[in-house]
This record gives structure tokens, sequence and C-alpha cells, in this order.
């Protein structure tokens, strides 16, 4: 899991399914984890579905300001080569 959302982290960009397959992910896991009893890792993963829903607000943010920094860039290149 970690190679797969390091390759999404490293472009900048995820879709929207992606996120809301590591959080599912993340939600079995902690079913899973409580059907064995075993709480640490249970809370550890359902403190994961949250990590990864406000992660994926947070990387949206910062894909639309980098691309609003990438127009503005161009912009002033555009400018400049006037």
């Amino acid at each position: 899991m970690m190679m797969l959302w390091r390759r999404y982290s490293k472009s900048g960009y995820a879709p929207g399914w992606f996120y809301l397959a590591i959080g599912a992910g993340f939600a079995a896991f902690a079913v899973w984890a409580l059907v064995r009893g075993d709480w640490l890792v249970a809370a550890i993963a359902a403190a994961m579905v949250a990590v990864t829903a406000a992660g994926s607000r947070v990387m949206r943010h910062l894909q639309d300001a980098q691309a609003a920094s990438e127009r503005g860039m161009k912009a002033r290149r555009d400018e400049d080569d006037e």
C-alpha cells in the first residue's frame, strides 16, 4: 500500500477513487482487527481512515495551488518574452 501511496504522492495527483479505495482498505482492516480482538490495530486503522479523508482534501488543495502557480509563472514568462 505504501508503494501505491508514494507513486501518487510523487506525481502530485491522485484520482478521487484512489483515496476512497485506501480509506475503504483501512476501514476493512479496522473491522478485521476488531473481529480478531486486536484493539490497538483497530484504533490505528480507524485513525488512518480519518487521516486518508483529510489527506485527500489537502492534496486536492495543493494540486489546485500548484496549477495556479504554474499558470502564474507561465504568464510571467510570456510577458517577459514579449
